[in-house]
């Protein structure tokens, strides 16, 4: 078992607190729901209390209610001795429920019922206010590119499922003529702007054809044109227990792996998402250099030494297939292996990288698999855009210039960079008039 680090600890202590704040605010809402409710119909209310057990802090208010925070943070509570003898949970009452007026039985109910009103009209305004500021998504997933187009999709749930096995049926997308890098415009006339709302104008569509069969209408932009295809979904098994079902046309977004992060691969990660690559994962043996290249934009991080395989780590991220691209951008033998053990079947791997003048190629890995290999090293022709890229932000560079100096001290700077300095990654040096 790994150690857990004292960051882990941390995380996951926060992890446990935010829970805490959630689910108690959630309470808060409920049990404020049965207090106004049981203020307005004339109850007795001797307590409300955030949270179970012994009282931390509190007040008693004008109105005699004793307002109380809890040591147990975790649910809450409101005495109202009227309605219920709840004792056990909330304490003895200061007076005997005898002794208090009846109460109707629509009190009662009124009373109960308004926890779980109150916790809908809860539920409400989140939904209106996620309506309005929009649903936060993961940096660079912000593209209807089709990455992936699988001949034949696994419709069954369950551990061979997982393997990849099962039930299959011909892909739908495949079959209605979709194919990689194909970029969606709308589905069912409703424009899509990232793979999850796709995936969701799929699953949640109602349209169907005549003979009954569901359908979904695909435009995409290809080679210029626009090109319209109406894609049957199939129906995937979620669970295998209960045999629930969702539509799915059997689509993957692009996924791009970039081994190596310093600044040729923060450089390149950015690119990739300009170019439309969903998911990019980034790989590096520095964990300092993965913080920086994913506040870039990379979706994952992937750190050999921290154990585990990254060609397993990209096939869970894309359901068994690999990453549509690799680029590597470091040069070493164990670097080039990784990267073209990444990608699926027909992906593409750039090479970028020249440490080493030699490096091992996996033959037949490469023809079975019909790999694409490619170099890149000089411009041809893309500086003006480049440029642009540069002047509007869209490329970033702040975090990989380590240090702008005088033109004398060139020659330290270059044994730290050569030395491998923490943190050191591109220094300008800057002319002195």
């Amino acid at each position: 078992m790994d150690n857990l680090s004292f960051g882990d600890l941390l995380g996951s202590l926060w992890g446990l607190a935010l829970v805490a704040i959630f689910f108690g605010g959630s309470i808060f809402v409920h049990e404020l729901g049965h207090f106004l409710a049981a203020r307005k119909r004339g109850l007795k209310i001797e307590r409300f209390s955030i949270g179970f057990g012994p009282r931390l802090f509190g007040w008693t208010g004008k109105d005699g209610v004793d307002y109380r925070v809890s040591i147990i943070p975790l649910g809450g509570y409101v005495a109202l001795p009227q309605l219920a003898d709840m004792e056990g949970i909330e304490g003895a009452s200061s007076e005997e429920a005898e002794k208090l007026p009846k109460i109707s039985y629509a009190d009662k109910m009124i009373v109960s019922v308004m926890g779980a009103v109150f916790n809908v009209i809860f539920a409400f305004a989140l939904a209106c206010l996620l309506w309005v500021t929009g649903m936060p998504v993961a940096s660079g997933s912000n593209s209807t590119v089709i990455g992936y187009v699988p001949e034949q999709v696994v419709t069954s749930s369950g551990h061979l499922a997982e393997l990849g096995l099962g039930n299959t049926v011909p892909g739908p997308a495949f079959k209605a003529g979709l194919r990689s890098g194909d970029k969606v415009l709308s589905v069912d006339d409703a424009t899509v702007t990232n793979f999850n709302q796709i995936s969701e104008a799929v699953m949640l569509g109602n349209r169907k054809d005549s003979q009954g069969n569901p359908t979904a209408t695909f435009k995409v932009e290809r080679g210029g044109e626009t090109l319209e295809f109406v894609v049957q979904p199939a129906r995937l098994e979620v669970n295998s227990q209960s045999g629930d079902k969702v539509r799915v046309a059997g689509l993957q977004p692009r996924t791009a792996v970039i081994v190596g992060t310093g600044m040729i691969g923060l450089l390149t990660l950015q690119a990739a998402k300009i170019a439309g690559f969903a998911q990019v994962i980034a790989v590096d043996t520095e964990d300092s250099r993965l913080d920086v290249a994913c506040e870039l934009g990379a979706t994952h991080r992937f750190n050999p030494k921290s154990g585990g395989d990254l060609t397993e780590f990209v096939k869970s991220l894309t359901k068994g297939q690999g990453a549509d691209a690799a680029f590597e951008c470091v040069g070493l033998n164990a670097t080039v292996l990784s990267a073209i053990h990444a990608v699926r079947k027909g992906g593409t791997v750039t090479l970028v990288g020249n440490l080493t003048p030699k490096t091992e190629l996996p033959l037949q890995v490469v023809v079975t698999r019909q790999l694409r290999l490619q170099g890149s090293c000089a411009s041809a022709g893309e500086i003006p855009r480049c440029i642009e890229l540069l002047a509007t932000k869209q490329i970033k560079v702040d975090k990989i210039i380590s240090a702008v100096v005088p033109l004398e001290q060139g020659a330290d700077w270059f044994a730290k960079l050569y030395a491998g300095a923490p943190g050191v990654m591109k220094v300008i040096l800057a002319p002195q008039n």
